[in-house]
């Protein structure tokens, strides 16, 4: 196991006294929440970094930072593959906007998950998550949700992997994730059989408000949406470290913009497109 980790993710080493072992290491504030204009529920990760000796569990999340001990140096790894959510029960967590206040709360059955049901964000509403820890510790973060935009092509109805996505600029907005959900049918023992499956997301900075559907190629979608999303700096920078996982030589403290803690606290605003049609491959690549 630790060898995979070593072999598999991009390491930073931190010097630490030789007092500290994995043992005694109590893990550092560790956040994931993420606002959207679309959702008026907020689900907001508390907990605190892991070490990689802790058990393994599948059914865990992503979106933490483990440490390897290794002699007298600590070895953070910040990876997005399936490890412990090391959740914190019993902490105050309220969002906070403007006059309102709401007060999360933790789910019964998953540890360190608090969700709180909101008024929808407006576009470029500042947020505010304040989380007090049971020992007293006390992380402040902001956010300021992106600025309303729009889709404005394909204008037809029917479309492959050469046409283009465009949008107009969301004022506010770091960069875009741009995926989508398709549609297909098949028959199977004379009964016609409908499933969907989530697009690839691919991450755009600011400065571009196209992409060629090239992830289509191929594709054996009946018909499709596609998402478009403005992400704030946070998710933004966040996002883009790990989509650029491997090649990305920020320091691993320049992304995530949390003041005492690890992890993200951002926003997005997501617009969704026309429900297309999907020329057939066979016209396509013929």
């Amino acid at each position: 196991m630790r060898r995979g980790f070593y072999t598999f993710t991009f390491a930073i080493l931190i010097t630490v006294g030789c007092d500290l072992t994995p043992k005694k290491y109590p893990g550092e504030p560790n956040i994931h929440a993420i606002i959207s204009v679309d959702s008026t529920l907020v689900q907001i990760m508390v907990g605190r970094t892991v070490s990689v000796d802790d058990t393994m569990r599948l059914d865990t999340v992503i979106d933490t930072f483990i440490q390897i001990w290794d002699g007298d140096t600590i070895i953070w790894i910040d990876t997005f593959t399936f490890i412990p959510w090391n959740g914190v029960s019993g902490a105050d967590v309220d969002l906070n906007q403007g006059n309102m206040r709401v007060t999360a709360t933790e789910e019964q059955d998953a540890r360190g998950y608090y969700n709180a049901a909101v008024t929808a964000p407006a576009p470029r509403q500042t947020w505010t998550l304040e989380i007090t820890y049971p020992d007293e510790v006390v992380i402040s973060a902001h956010t300021t949700v992106p600025g309303d935009f729009e889709t404005i092509s394909p204008l037809k109805d029917t479309i492959c992997e050469t046409d283009t996505l465009r949008w107009t600029p969301s004022q506010g907005a770091a960069g875009y994730m741009v995926g989508g959900i398709g549609w297909y049918t098949w028959e199977e023992e004379d009964t016609l059989i409908v499933d969907s499956s989530y697009l690839l997301d691919v991450l755009l900075s600011s400065d571009t408000t196209f992409l060629v559907l090239w992830f289509l190629e191929y594709s054996h979608f009946d018909s499709l949406y596609l998402l478009v999303s403005g992400l704030d700096t946070n998710a933004y920078d966040y996002m883009n470290y790990e989509y650029n996982y491997w090649w990305n030589e920020q320091r691993i403290e320049d992304y995530m913009h949390i003041d005492g803690a690890w992890g993200v606290f951002g926003s997005k605003n997501t617009v969704r497109s026309k429900v297309f049609l999907m020329e057939p491959p066979e016209d396509i690549h013929q």
